[in-house]
């Protein structure tokens, strides 16, 4: 399995346990280290992350109309 078919996997799975929230996931191990509409603790997880030297992504699945790309 492709780096991107295992995201892709991974996200659908933390998208379907978390419907309406932003998630930020790691991006090496795929680990959903934070969620909710909380934008300031999210930031601040992103940070921490950062710090430690590991990227990490955030993705929110979209609006009827929308496109995820």
């Amino acid at each position: 399995m492709t780096y991107y078919e295992n995201l892709i996997k991974h996200v659908h799975a933390a998208m379907k346990k978390h419907p309406r929230s932003p998630v930020v996931m790691t991006t090496d191990t795929f680990e959903v280290v934070a969620s909710g509409k909380n934008v300031s603790k999210m930031a601040a997880v992103i940070r921490k992350y950062g710090s430690q030297g590991r990227l990490t992504a955030v993705f929110q699945k979209p609006i009827v109309n929308q496109t995820f790309i």
